[in-house]
């Protein structure tokens, strides 16, 4: 029998990337160790980006930092360490069951503070919730957004809890900036930012904190279509973005032991 060839990874590239306020004939760029910064760019689009390229020639993102004072760092792993005192990851899928959308949103988070050199981080499962019929031409996910963001407190150390996601990736400068809001009035508290990253891929810490949302949204789904769930009775909404909500304690779903970076 002939012996398989494991396939070869893409050769991942870190990249940082700035966009300047306005016209400029010259670009002045300073680098100080992993840190980048190049003059007048605006610090709300300077983000930090991990990918690799597709066999079309396009870039394949695997995750992304934007920057929080104006710099890029070019050691992914370090920047996030740096800046970042709490991580969580919340995911959101849906389907359709008899005629209703149902959707389902998972929470892992880290318990632990985050600090500089930190070699592994512990995640472990937060909260699940059922979501019945979101509201029609709203992202699920943006509703998965603000659900977690009533688990999040402010760290008080001028440091920030990342929460990591997998949609809305052109839209996260704008929503860290809190020039867009979530939803509706809904913005991003000044103690959070988003942190975008590929549930398909294990490069980072983050990959690893989507990954684990997104197996515990859909273990859930498939449960309820198979008929192994059965819908709870749900908490009638007081807000036009879905019809009911209910909060579920799932059993042995602890899905995490940790996870290290790489």
């Amino acid at each position: 029998m002939a012996k398989k060839i494991p396939k070869e990874k893409n050769r991942r590239d870190t990249w940082a990337y700035f966009r300047t306020a306005g016209p400029v004939t010259q670009i002045t760029c300073h680098v100080e160790g992993d840190s980048v910064t190049i003059d007048n760019a605006d610090p709300h689009q300077t983000r930090t980006e991990i990918s690799y390229e597709r066999a079309s020639g396009k870039p394949k993102r695997i995750s992304t930092m934007t920057s929080r004072d104006g710099a890029a760092g070019l050691d992914f792993q370090a920047y996030l360490m740096d800046n970042y005192r709490y991580l969580c990851g919340v995911d959101t899928n849906y389907l359709d069951l008899d005629d209703k959308r149902i959707a389902v949103t998972a929470i892992y988070h880290c318990p632990t503070p985050i600090q500089p050199g930190t070699k592994e981080i512990p995640i472990e499962f937060l909260a699940l919730y059922v979501v019945l019929e979101p509201q029609p031409g709203v992202n699920p996910e943006l509703i998965g957004w603000h659900l977690a963001l009533k688990h999040l407190k402010n760290p008080g150390d001028g440091r920030v809890v990342g929460m990591v996601v997998d949609s809305e990736a052109g839209r996260i400068p704008e929503f860290n900036s809190r020039a867009e809001p979530l939803l509706e009035d809904c913005y991003l508290p000044p103690y959070v930012d988003l942190i975008y990253a590929s549930a398909d891929k294990k490069d980072c810490v983050t990959n690893h904190f989507i990954r684990y949302c997104d197996q515990a949204a859909a273990m859930m789904l498939a449960d309820l279509k198979s008929g192994k769930a059965t819908l709870p009775e749900l908490s009638l909404s007081n807000t036009e973005l879905y019809r009911g909500i209910v909060r579920v304690k799932p059993k042995n779903r602890v899905m995490s032991s940790g996870a290290s970076q790489p």
